[in-house]
């Protein structure tokens, strides 16, 4: 399925980035940020007093956190990666421009931290870093953001498969949000649609090759597969994703995709039973409803259509019920995990 509606994906993307808060962040509260502030507040994170580093952070001044943040000179490996990771939390309890300048201020840092080499920083901290930066900033649509963090990223680790399916999945976003796009370096932009997709193609193929477990790889590749008209390479893509993943909304995915490929490939009744097993998989979801009413239109069979969509109305209970909704969102549903992992990796 493909539905058309991209401004209330954003809505609700940008509410569960800068949202999750508790009320009481005030970031204009009137705190003089210096340096000395801040180096104390990094410290603290990923610490026992994490949430006080956290906390200080989301109430310094929006305009001078970006100011302090950029000349932080750290050569320390573990000190860049706890800023990143402060800057990544206190985007999540403050809202507009202040979520913004976190996510800014998180950018420079971990661009910082991608500039050092032959640190002796715990395995993983910089990568980690980085793709929890890269989730962040690619929920909240900063595409530049993104692609210079993705290109710095490669130029260190040329095979990286996780880097890999960020740059294809910001493609992905540039083709389901062609206004993105436009905010993409040129030396990074495809003209054509079908270029895009065939290069994002290409990135998933490059990162199953490396890592060939990689579900999600194998999700995006058969959904592009299928959009370039490769409807058996598509549907095997998927048939095998469906099976192998474990993470839930990866499966829910991975079926709802399948039903789409399946019903381009003229498999009608093979598309229903996947468009019901993903109905099934993720009971809120709103998609396979549509999906499945969709279907019935296209067959004739207006007052089926209206059945199924009478049956998903009221049905979601929350605006992130369905994975489907962020999917255009790079890693934005694996933000958590990667901020717990680098977390871990900063504390040591």
């Amino acid at each position: 399925m493909r539905p058309a509606v991209r401004g209330l994906a954003a809505a609700l993307v940008s509410a569960a980035i800068g949202g999750m808060s508790p009320a009481g962040a005030d970031p204009a509260a009137d705190l003089k940020l210096t340096d000395d502030v801040y180096v104390t507040a990094v410290r603290k994170c990923a610490t026992p007093l994490h949430v006080e580093s956290v906390t200080d952070a989301a109430r310094w001044p929006a305009t001078d956190v970006l100011v302090v943040a950029r000349r932080f000179a750290s050569q320390d490996p573990i000190l860049l990666a706890r800023a990143v990771l402060m800057h990544l939390e206190a985007a999540r309890i403050v809202e507009g421009d202040a979520a913004r300048t976190q996510r800014s201020a998180a950018f420079a840092v971990a661009m910082r931290l991608m500039a050092l080499s032959g640190t002796s920083a715990p395995e993983g901290l910089r990568l980690n870093a980085v793709l929890a930066t890269v989730a962040a900033l690619h929920g909240s649509l900063d595409v530049v953001g993104v692609a210079a963090l993705i290109a710095r990223g490669l130029a260190t680790w040329p095979q990286e498969p996780h880097l890999l399916i960020a740059r294809g999945s910001l493609a992905e976003t540039g083709l389901a949000m062609p206004a993105t796009g436009e905010r993409t370096p040129q030396r990074l932009r495809e003209t054509e649609p079908k270029a895009a997709a065939a290069r994002a193609v290409a990135d998933y193929d490059a990162a199953l090759l490396a890592a060939p477990g990689l579900v999600e790889a194998r999700i995006r590749r058969g959904r592009l597969r299928d959009r370039l008209g490769r409807y058996t390479a598509a549907i095997d893509d998927l048939e095998q994703a469906s099976t192998e993943a474990a993470d839930p909304s990866l499966k829910y995915l991975a079926t709802l995709f399948l039903g789409q490929a399946y019903e381009d490939a003229g498999r009608l009744r093979d598309a229903e039973g996947a468009y019901d097993a993903a109905r099934a998989q993720i009971e809120d979801a709103q998609a396979p409803y549509l999906a499945l009413a969709q279907l019935r239109t296209r067959q004739g069979q207006a007052s089926a259509a209206f059945t199924v969509t009478m049956a998903m109305t009221g049905r979601t209970r929350s605006t992130m019920t369905d994975p489907w909704w962020i999917y255009d969102y790079g890693q934005f549903w694996d933000l958590d995990r990667r901020m717990t992992t680098l977390r871990d990796l900063a504390a040591r």
